[in-house]
């Protein structure tokens, strides 16, 4: 029965993303020019792009090895889109637990450097994701691979859990 719920909430989930991919595609047209610019302002300066919806697109830094910022407008390409695990970490700027693991999520990002994908979503500058992503306490770590959550955590959770769990992921994509 554990496997039958597993599978179930895997179909609710992917839902969720598809209907937030479906609901940004409008999105990334607009987003190619901006990235384009944003791609001429130098190879690790972070670009902040107002889009006409008011959503921000930020750069992740050239070297691979930052945190990607998240947006309603890059969600689809940055994590649907992603042809690699991507560790997203929910968060809010009053969370004390969020600031405190966010040098874990630092370090993580440049650990997992061409391997995985190391991304933060401010829940206050979008909660639409939040909502549609079922997040109720924070912070949440989600780990999505080709589209779907495959696995969650919340609180404040060790760097070793967060890395096991992880390369769990990474291990199963690479046999």
């Amino acid at each position: 029965m554990r496997q039958e719920n597993k599978s179930q909430c895997r179909v609710i989930v992917h839902a969720s993303l598809l209907a937030i991919a479906g609901g940004a595609i409008i999105g990334i047209s607009m987003l190619a020019t901006s990235q384009e610019k944003a791609k001429r302002l130098g190879e690790n300066e972070v670009a902040h792009l107002e889009q006409p919806t008011g959503a921000t697109v930020v750069q992740p830094h050239a070297d691979g090895g930052g945190v990607v910022t998240l947006t309603d407008a890059n969600f689809v390409e940055q994590v649907i889109g992603s042809r690699q695990p991507v560790l997203v970490d929910v968060w809010a700027s009053w969370c004390g637990p969020c600031r405190a693991i966010a040098p874990v999520i630092e370090q993580l990002a440049k650990e997992f450097t061409n391997r995985a994908t190391v991304a933060k979503l401010e829940i206050e500058a979008n909660p639409r994701l939040a909502q549609l992503l079922k997040v109720e306490a924070l912070p949440t770590l989600l780990i999505i691979k080709d589209g779907s959550i495959v696995d969650a955590m919340v609180g404040l959770v060790s760097k070793n859990e967060i890395t096991e769990r992880l390369r769990a992921q990474l291990d199963g994509a690479e046999s």
